[in-house]
């Protein structure tokens, strides 16, 4: 019985390890919407009703339950790094519900999991669970269209 505990024990411990893998935040591009941060090849999207974190504060993530299951967090807790385009002086992580997730900006930064890795964006300026979800360029700032 000791060794099937054992055994368990080193698969769990080696799980783990490739849980904890870094997150590359890169750039992207479309003609429609310009430069703005991807992690996978899937765009990384901003939610208007979060509170950005600043040196004084951490970020506040708005986003729960239901909304979670359509736009979920950027998780990394190997840590995050910036990739070509992006600024490193922008990128962070913060600790939500136990685990690190990915900041840009002060920003708590999701996917849409209507997108398609390596796709257009399809969730931008999308109004849904109280806020609008925004692309965010390479500066760290919303893209906002004509509508927002």
């Amino acid at each position: 019985m000791s060794r099937l505990v054992a055994s368990a024990v080193a698969l769990l411990a080696s799980g783990g390890a490739f849980a904890q893998e870094m997150v590359t935040v890169d750039v992207a591009e479309s003609e429609e919407y310009g430069r703005f941060l991807s992690v996978g090849e899937r765009p990384a999207y901003l939610f208007t009703s979060d509170t950005p974190g600043t040196p004084a504060a951490p970020p506040v993530v708005s986003c729960i339950g239901e909304c979670l299951d359509a736009w979920p967090l950027i998780w990394a807790d190997g840590g995050a790094e910036a990739g070509e385009g992006a600024q490193s002086e922008l990128l962070g992580t913060m600790e939500h519900e136990g685990q690190a997730i990915v900041t840009y900006n002060g920003w708590p930064l999701y996917r849409f999991e209507r997108d398609v890795e390596g796709g257009p964006p399809t969730g931008q300026e999308i109004d849904s669970f109280g806020g609008t979800w925004l692309l965010i360029d390479p500066e760290g700032e919303p893209i906002m269209g004509e509508g927002v």
